[in-house]
């Protein structure tokens, strides 16, 4: 799997399958949040999604 920085989700999803299409905020200048601070937002390539879908196939038919 391909991620890039943390990643974030509730306890509840914890057996959640998590697939990374973007990484950072596409805003990122609220004062109050420091959730992705110093980190660019990006998507993720295409070929990288693709490769988390097969790998992910493996283990969730």
């Amino acid at each position: 799997m391909h991620f890039t920085g943390r990643t974030w989700r509730p306890p509840y999803e914890a057996h959640s399958v998590i697939i990374q299409a973007t990484s950072g905020c596409t805003y990122g200048k609220c004062r109050f949040c420091s959730l992705y601070q110093g980190e660019c937002f990006r998507m993720s390539p295409l070929r990288e999604f693709e490769e988390d879908l097969e790998e992910i196939k493996f283990y969730q038919p």
